[in-house]
């Protein structure tokens, strides 16, 4: 994702409903409730403001797939909708910590919800959260946003991961259960990482990932 992009869909949709000619960064921010400067500064560093965009799809009826991808301006009954955990961060790094669990409904891609084998009974146990860190690069970049099965708890056959930790937060690893200490190993596909090693009781395996915005696993 790039903010960039989403900024220019966001403009192109206020144009559009406006009927305006130009549609000022100001005017953007307006919509968002984000000040000029903090707006300048977000585009600058890259960084999406998630909550200030589901807010103003949800005020506007438009699909929150769009603004990010730039898929289906309108949302789509027929769709699978998942929730979106869009306050939390999962590290790929050093662990993150989350106050706020709420979540908003979005629509998954048509293309992705095939792909993935999903069917309408299955969207209430897949839910998408955020990924930051680089430790899982290049598997998981910084800033994807990662499809949750929490059926998939099951970690006997090593796969990545979305898990809790006692101590250190939520990681996006890949999770291996050593055979004979019956151990926990978290491991990054980054080279530059250690590997994590903990007991079975200081860890809780949300969900295996099953897809990351744009990729399937």
């Amino acid at each position: 994702m790039n903010m960039t992009d989403i900024l220019e869909r966001i403009r192109s949709y206020l144009k559009d409903k406006k009927n305006k000619e130009y549609v000022y960064d100001k005017d953007i921010g307006e919509h968002l409730k984000i000040a000029p400067e903090s707006l300048s500064r977000l585009k600058k560093n890259n960084s999406i403001p998630f909550q200030k965009i589901i807010d103003f799809c949800n005020k506007e009826d438009i699909s929150l797939d769009w603004i990010l991808f730039g898929k289906n301006l309108k949302k789509d009954e027929e769709k699978l909708k998942i929730k979106y955990r869009a306050n939390v961060l999962a590290s790929a790094g050093g662990g993150a910590e989350n106050s706020n669990e709420d979540f908003l409904e979005i629509e998954i891609d048509e293309h992705l919800s095939k792909a993935l084998g999903l069917t309408k009974e299955d969207e209430k146990y897949i839910e998408a959260i955020n990924v930051i860190g680089d430790s899982m690069s290049p598997v998981i970049e910084d800033g994807a946003i990662a499809y949750i099965d929490t059926r998939k708890t099951d970690i006997s056959k090593s796969g990545i991961y979305a898990v809790s930790t006692n101590n250190s937060g939520l990681f996006i690893k890949r999770v291996v259960l050593d055979p004979i200490t019956h151990k926990i190993e978290l491991i990054s596909e980054n080279k530059y990482y250690d590997k994590i090693t903990l007991e079975p009781n200081e860890v809780k395996i949300i969900g295996r990932v099953i897809g990351i915005s744009g990729r399937v696993f």
